[in-house]
């Protein structure tokens, strides 16, 4: 997928889906936003997470493969799968949740340590490019469901950029072009 296209599907959150799920062996599942306390101490998965664990609960092909995930989207899922389930820290040492592609770095080498060359991305539709170029990059081949539908922006969101989509298109307007110059898309 070209950078173009990166641009263009986070913009409008229309991804179509690409290979076949059957394919997959394993998961990664990137989330979206999160609420907070005013200490900025996580507290809940917020409303994006919680249709995305829907999503993957109610995905036959899906709910049956082994996932990686954060704290967010496991709090989300709540068990509710019939792989297992490897949690992948998210939060920087500063405090910070971890880029899109630091959490693809991290899942890539958790993937490779155990084999796995083949996942499926989930993530909210107008990251899921990113999340799936990131992937990518870190030199995994990916295959992904229809994700069109699944969720909204959270406007309860403590990320300000996961509230609506004037917000993220601002964000991403600066982030992909730097992503992409890092050579992380």
């Amino acid at each position: 997928m070209s950078a173009l296209e990166v641009f263009k599907y986070s913009v409008t959150g229309s991804m179509p889906p690409l290979g076949n799920l059957d394919d997959a062996e394993a998961i990664i599942a990137f989330p979206f936003g999160r609420l907070e306390n005013t200490a900025g101490d996580y507290i809940a998965p917020g409303a994006t997470n919680l249709a995305l664990a829907e999503y993957i609960a109610n995905n036959a092909q899906l709910r049956e493969k082994n996932i990686v995930l954060t704290e967010e989207l496991a709090d989300a899922l709540d068990g509710d799968t019939d792989g297992s389930i490897t949690l992948i820290n998210n939060i920087n040492k500063d405090g910070r949740t971890s880029s899109t592609y630091d959490y693809a770095v991290r899942a890539g080498e958790h993937f490779r340590q155990h084999n796995i060359g083949q996942l499926a991305v989930v993530a909210f539709r107008h990251h899921l490019p990113k999340a799936n170029a990131g992937i990518k990059r870190v030199g995994l081949k990916t295959v992904v469901p229809d994700l069109r539908q699944v969720g909204n922006f959270d406007p309860e969101s403590a990320q300000w950029w996961t509230r609506n989509l004037a917000a993220w298109i601002v964000r991403e307007s600066v982030v992909l072009p730097v992503s992409l110059a890092l050579r992380q898309i």
